[in-house]
């Protein structure tokens, strides 16, 4: 198994992606429902426009068309500042890509990769855009948080900071593949690992979720977490590039939080207790 994983890795990123200075090339806007979300970092050099525009929402597809178009940036690997704003792009609920902005040094990151971006870029939004709730929700069982994904994934204008996909199963284990081609298809190489891992578990019970993503000497490093129950990750032992055993999300006294947006401490309640 370990050799048939490798030999479809290797044919897959030899396949690689030409680097493209579009950042954002590679989404159809005109496919489903988009929005795209952005929300304020912490950062040691804070700007106005954090606190003037706070965590915001778009839904203007013309608008996502058009930054598709006119977002050609040069690469730079001088990427070393804190970020001021994330950007998240959602298709019809699910989180497609996480952008993240530096206003003050000028950068944009997206895909493991950074490219100058002028400041002034951000003030476009301000037209476009208007605030909206979001919530830091804590869970101590993780039954409820599955009964929470599942409620308030249905309900309308909610969007999840992160993939909580992952927790709809008990818990995960690690796959890390190193020293790629910095310009290796990213798409293709989760597929191998997915197709690679059903036919060793006989299973399709379990989600694959590139948890590491870095570019370092014109290398890729990629780390994989592959949600499943204990029963699943046992048919996995001795499958290569494993770097843990299979870790619970949750242990008792332990503490699991998500952040959803749209959503405020009062229309929480009510989506829980059914009134919504």
């Amino acid at each position: 198994m370990k050799t048939q994983l490798l030999i479809i890795c290797l044919f897959f990123l030899g396949i690689s992606a030409v680097k493209a200075d579009k950042i954002l090339a590679d989404m159809d806007f005109s496919n489903g429902e988009w929005v795209m979300v952005g929300v304020p970092l912490h950062n040691y050099q804070l700007l106005p426009v954090q606190q003037e525009m706070g965590t915001f929402i778009c839904k203007d597809v013309a608008f996502m068309q058009d930054i598709q178009k006119v977002w050609d940036f040069e690469y730079t690997n001088e990427d070393k500042c804190d970020y001021h704003y994330t950007l998240k792009f959602y298709q019809n609920k699910e989180l497609k890509r996480t952008v993240t902005l530096n206003l003050h040094c000028g950068y944009v990151t997206s895909e493991g990769l950074s490219y100058f971006f002028d400041p002034v870029l951000f003030n476009r939004f301000k037209a476009v855009s208007k605030p909206v709730d979001w919530s830091r929700i804590n869970f101590e069982d993780q039954e409820v948080l599955k009964k929470a994904i599942t409620r308030l994934s249905k309900a309308k204008d909610i969007y999840w900071y992160e993939d909580v996909k992952p927790y709809l199963y008990k818990g995960f284990v690690m796959m890390s593949f190193n020293n790629l081609p910095w310009d290796a298809n990213q798409d293709s190489l989760q597929k191998t690992v997915e197709a690679a891992i059903k036919a060793q578990v006989n299973s399709s019970d379990f989600y694959v979720f590139q948890k590491g993503y870095q570019v370092d000497n014109d290398l890729m490093y990629v780390s994989y977490q592959v949600n499943c129950n204990e029963n699943i990750a046992k048919k996995m032992d001795k499958m290569s590039n494993m770097i843990t055993s299979w870790k619970p999300h949750m242990t008792k006294g332990e503490v699991l939080r998500v952040v959803a947006i749209g959503v405020d401490e009062e229309r929480y309640g009510k989506i829980m207790s059914g009134n919504e």
